[in-house]
């Protein structure tokens, strides 16, 4: 038996944000045989719940970026940022007029005026050439994202994340910059247009590590597959890393194995050509 963890974007799903038909076979192919798909993303694990629902999909879960690991019964490891960090992430990136949204366990949250702001910085970045997202898609998946909007930081047990819209260069570089001062957090990105900061051990490679480990799978036999930066702790942590075609150059340096792009369904090929 092995444990499967799959990326989201820029992996299982195409570039207009769809499982394809054979990457559902190719993922019930292998837990027809007995092994583990688990999904390892950056979104936040009610939005991935509800999507999988409407895809008739139940696999275990680690959202946003290994903070919080679920099966379908319960959660079974949680980490989060230290609450003073929180805050200063939140009042930074606020007094600096940065697009950003937040992930906790109370819900989904948006800076007030978080399109708007990201509208702008869109508009003002000066190259958009190979980006993820069209302004139209990345407007329609914020919509459909629930987001409630706040001034202030709201009382929550656990935040997850933070998720920072960073289409200008400079804006991204002096964010890290910054990040990297104040220390005693996780940062990384999942597109060349944005920045995620967790807590310390909020990063994929914990999501596959307490999976396997609650389901009893060495890590030997563990397959991660995935195609950003984001996605690197989880590729370093397996026992066997695979790169989408269509994956960063780090990313593709780190990996055993090379797949095809996400719109040639390369979930589906390295399912049934390295694993199964």
């Amino acid at each position: 038996m092995k444990l499967i963890a799959i990326d989201m974007d820029g992996t299982l799903l195409s570039s207009d944000k769809k499982i394809s038909t054979e990457n559902k076979k190719a993922l019930k192919e292998a837990q027809d045989v007995g092994h583990i798909v688990m999904i390892c993303t950056g979104r936040h694990h009610e939005s991935l719940k509800k999507y999988l629902r409407t895809e008739n999909l139940d696999f275990p879960i680690s959202a946003s970026n290994g903070s919080i690991i679920m099966t379908s019964e319960k959660i079974i490891h949680e980490t989060s940022m230290e609450s003073s960090k929180a805050t200063q992430i939140f009042k930074w990136l606020k007094q600096e007029r940065y697009p950003f949204k937040f992930y906790t366990d109370e819900g989904a949250f948006c800076i007030e005026g978080f399109l708007e702001l990201s509208k702008q910085a869109h508009d003002q970045a000066s190259n958009h050439e190979g980006e993820h997202w069209s302004w139209d898609v990345f407007l329609d998946h914020q919509k459909k994202s629930n987001l409630r909007t706040v001034l202030a930081l709201p009382k929550a047990n656990h935040i997850y994340k933070f998720f920072v819209y960073t289409p200008q260069n400079e804006k991204k570089e002096a964010l890290n910059r910054w990040l990297e001062e104040l220390g005693g957090i996780h940062h990384t990105s999942s597109m060349d247009d944005n920045v995620e900061i967790m807590g310390v051990d909020g990063h994929k490679g914990t999501g596959i590590l307490q999976m396997a480990k609650h389901f009893g799978i060495p890590l030997e036999n563990t397959v991660a597959i995935g195609d950003n930066y984001n996605d690197i702790p989880m590729l370093e942590s397996a026992g066997a890393a695979i790169a989408m075609g269509n994956g960063e150059a780090a990313v593709k340096e780190i990996c055993d194995l090379v797949t095809l792009t996400n719109d040639e369904d390369g979930v589906a090929y390295a399912i049934r050509n390295f694993i199964l």
